[in-house]
């Protein structure tokens, strides 16, 4: 995937984050972690999931930290 391109979905985001070559180790790997998390919590692979922030919000509501066995801020952070 070209850089200039939108990721459709978070695995796409995954393979961007992958290869900016000027993002420190560190970042890379909280984001890329964040994803993974995301997409762990609501039971679906990130190939499965828009790289779209409303859509995102909107699955993501409907996830209750207690449900999920986390914090509301863990939740709120990821």
């Amino acid at each position: 995937m070209p850089f200039d391109q939108t990721p459709a979905t978070l695995a796409d985001a995954i393979a961007k984050l992958e290869a900016l070559p000027n993002l420190p180790n560190a970042k890379r790997r909280d984001l890329i972690s964040a994803i993974k998390r995301t997409s762990t919590l609501v039971d679906r692979d990130p190939a499965d999931l828009p790289a779209d922030a409303p859509a995102l919000r909107a699955i993501l509501t409907k996830i209750h930290p207690a449900q999920a066995g986390i914090e509301a801020k863990s939740l709120a952070n990821i």
